[in-house]
């Protein structure tokens, strides 16, 4: 495992759970927030290497906390992926759910019920049509709303300044009390259309685009490509000036973000708080021959930015909690290392692991990671990635490091790294789903395509 900063290791009285001698009173628990942003890949951040200032907010505020260069998400669909994060469940234990249901089924603790009972007041603040408590066009029957005390929902599918606005009026009538703050970001979601300045900052003008190019809306192209609309084409222009789109609306998202983090630092929440910025999944802009998500596990897709800003109660006195590290880890652990810093044992066995011994001292936890979509299974051990589509039976292998776009496959000239990744990829899907290619877990993964067709989703 390579790490590029070596971080701290926190003493047990530092944590604050186990009290002080000669304290009667012991340290308040720290906040929860999580901050997901929905759709967002990890190479659009110049905090992962982007070239162009798309997020200088997010970018300060790596600086105060821990970033993770290989983070990994378990699908590239919002369903299942957020499902996955919030249970720490590998991701086919929501698919083929009955009629059509996509949230999470009661046999699965979430996080928010976990500190709920712990005596944590739970809020959620989302803009996702996914991420529901009552039906939407895209789910149709709700299903992420338990444990929540308060799920509001009124900012269906706008902008971060609503979300803002909604999580400050929350904020304003808590109680006593910790807190679990879940926060759904639908910015850099298509379609694309920042508001200005924004829209124009990283685009040219076009005034010869089709209207759906300059609406920043993929849809027609990714119908077309599934076959399902008529047959468009894409220049690379179009492409890039989506693209650039893209990149508007996440530079405005990065402000809303640092407007809502000036605002938990008025109110002396962001050092009382463990504070997440995650990502659900990332983007296609025609690397692969596709647009949107919800259909490959290539990094485009699945490598999304992970900070984590511990408060000062869970770090050594005067010092920093920054650090970046590029060990992989998976969204799967951000449950269970939430759980860990708050010294909670959860109900039941969790799929991920917590990244705590990572932070603290550098223990290496994975020594590769895991994704699926649908029928499609990967593993990584982040220099090199295999895939496999059960459908065809075709695995492909790709050079992270020299081809980080995945466009070759190097399978025939990498046999050997092809073996081993196979064989863990065999071992990790027969614990999780009892083989590599099984009928219930081709069943369930047809039924999950099928159900988000039926819901619009993937046109």
């Amino acid at each position: 495992m390579t790490r590029r900063a070596i971080f701290f290791v926190a003493p047990l009285l530092a944590l604050g759970f186990a009290g002080n001698a000669g304290c009667s009173k012991p340290a308040p628990r720290p906040n929860v927030i999580f901050i997901l942003l929905d759709t967002l890949r990890s190479d659009r951040l110049s905090s992962y290497g982007y070239g162009k200032p798309t997020t200088p907010n997010l970018d300060a505020f790596a600086k105060e906390g821990v970033l993770f260069e290989q983070a990994r998400s378990q699908a590239s669909c919002t369903f299942p992926s957020v499902n996955s994060i919030l249970t720490s469940r590998w991701p086919l234990h929501f698919l083929g759910q009955a009629d059509d249901r996509i949230g999470i089924p009661k046999e699965y603790p979430a996080l928010q019920e976990i500190l709920k009972t712990a005596g944590y007041q739970t809020l959620a603040v989302t803009a996702s049509p996914i991420v529901r408590r009552s039906p939407s066009h895209h789910n149709l029957h709700g299903g992420f709303e338990r444990g929540f005390d308060v799920f509001d929902e009124t900012c269906h599918i706008r902008r971060a300044n609503c979300v803002n606005r909604r999580t400050a009026h929350h904020l304003n009538r808590l109680g006593e009390g910790p807190f679990f703050l879940y926060l759904h970001y639908m910015d850099v979601h298509s379609a694309y259309i920042p508001p200005s300045p924004w829209k124009e900052r990283f685009v040219e003008p076009y005034p010869e685009a089709r209207p759906w190019i300059l609406m920043g809306n993929p849809r027609p192209i990714r119908r077309s490509l599934t076959g399902e609309g008529r047959k468009v084409e894409m220049s690379p222009r179009d492409v890039a000036y989506m693209s650039g789109l893209y990149d508007g609306e996440l530079a405005y998202l990065d402000d809303q973000l640092r407007r809502l983090f000036a605002d938990l630092k008025q109110r002396g929440l962001l050092d009382s708080s463990i504070v997440i910025v995650a990502a659900d999944h990332g983007e296609e802009f025609m690397e692969h021959g596709r647009m949107i998500h919800c259909e490959v596990l290539y990094d485009t897709s699945v490598h999304v930015p992970l900070i984590v800003r511990l408060p000062p109660s869970l770090r050594p006195r005067g010092e920093k909690a920054s650090a970046r590290i590029a060990a992989l880890v998976e969204n799967m652990d951000l449950t269970p290392t939430i759980l860990d810093y708050l010294g909670i044992k959860p109900p039941t066995p969790l799929d991920g692991v917590s990244l705590r011994p990572l932070i603290e001292n550098g223990t290496s936890l994975h020594d590769t990671s895991y994704a699926l979509q649908y029928a499609l299974r990967s593993v990584t051990d982040g220099r090199t990635k295999l895939i496999f589509d059960p459908g065809t039976g075709k695995f492909e292998l790709h050079d992270l490091a020299d081809d980080r776009f995945e466009q070759k496959d190097v399978l025939a000239a990498e046999r050997r790294t092809y073996y081993a990744l196979r064989k863990k990829l065999e071992a990790r899907m027969t614990a999780l789903e009892g083989g590599l290619a099984t009928k219930g877990s081709l069943d369930a993964a047809r039924e999950g395509e099928r159900q988000l067709k039926a819901l619009g989703y993937l046109q």
